[in-house]
């Protein structure tokens, strides 16, 4: 299994793919390392948009809501393609991450 990608690695590689991406707040470091470690990384964790507006997709994802704490994915597909916004940088609610983002 591949180490995990730095945030950096994979701003570039979504950048080099031809998508926009929106950085949302502290990113790199916004994570739920605090809940023990994790890994080895399997994959990361993309979400469709599940909600009306981009900003409240972005939110659910980032910060979670009650009973699910975020970040509950490394990256988010809004409606308009080729676009994405980071989110997160290391392990999610729902699944291994590597260091990543989320929805715009």
């Amino acid at each position: 299994m591949a180490p995990p990608m730095s945030a950096s690695a994979f701003l570039r590689a979504l950048k080099a793919e031809g998508l926009t991406v929106v950085e949302v707040g502290d990113w790199r470091d916004h994570n739920r390392n605090h809940k023990g470690p994790w890994g080895p990384v399997h994959g990361v964790m993309i979400h469709h948009t599940v909600t009306k507006g981009s900003a409240r997709t972005v939110d659910i994802c980032r910060n979670g809501y009650e009973g699910l704490p975020g970040p509950s994915a490394t990256a988010s597909s809004p409606r308009t393609a080729g676009s994405t916004s980071s989110a997160t940088a290391g392990p999610t609610t729902r699944g291994s991450a590597t260091t990543t983002c989320s929805a715009r």
